[in-house]
């Protein structure tokens, strides 16, 4: 007759039997092992049931298990259903909440890019703002030297005529003078034109 190991097994952990029992053959050893369960675990007791939650009986003959029989509820059946359904629900809120946050995440995302760009859009105007003040502040630097040439050339001008009367010169003002005056008029009709009459 061979014999057969009736083992004690809870997750990884395991209480070998290190006696054995001699039984004609397997199905012999399964009614045993059933026998086993029932006074262990008696249907009719709630508390014995779930304090062998996650515990096995299991049968084996020459080293090799043919049979492994659960002597209480199984690990997850020992929650009670009221704690289960709140696991379930927080598992539920937890994945909503986890879809709302990726949502925000992508929103935020989209927004920062959006902004990045307006931030490169913006500060390419600014440069060409800027460029064009400086454009503006060198016309305006030409403008005031042209406008103190002008008054120089009108006070001296004015000069001119007070020397020499109103109008031309007469004749018989040295020829230097003569010579500036006509070169006065020639610079003033042509950077501004209708200036002198």
């Amino acid at each position: 007759m061979p014999e057969f190991l009736f083992n004690l097994t809870f997750g990884d952990r395991v209480w070998p039997d290190e006696e054995g029992v001699r039984l004609p053959d397997r199905a012999a050893a399964r009614a045993e092992a059933e026998a086993i369960v029932r006074e262990l675990s008696p249907r009719g007791v709630e508390r014995s049931r779930t304090r062998w939650a996650g515990w096995f009986l299991r049968v084996e003959d020459a080293g090799d298990e043919f049979l492994a029989l659960p002597l209480g509820r199984p690990a997850l059946a020992a929650v009670p259903r009221a704690v289960a359904s709140a696991v379930q629900r927080r598992t539920g809120a937890l994945e909503v909440r986890r879809t709302e946050l990726a949502r925000q995440t992508m929103e935020t995302l989209e927004r920062l890019a959006y902004l990045m760009d307006l931030n490169r859009r913006v500060r390419g105007e600014v440069a060409v703002g800027r460029l064009l003040s400086d454009e503006m502040r060198h016309r305006a630097e030409q403008l005031r030297v042209s406008a103190l040439a002008v008054r120089s050339a009108m006070a001296a001008a004015a000069q001119f005529r007070a020397m020499a009367g109103k109008g031309e010169p007469k004749r018989g003002t040295p020829t230097l003078k003569m010579e500036l005056w006509q070169e006065l008029q020639l610079a003033m009709k042509v950077k501004f034109p209708g200036t002198l009459r």
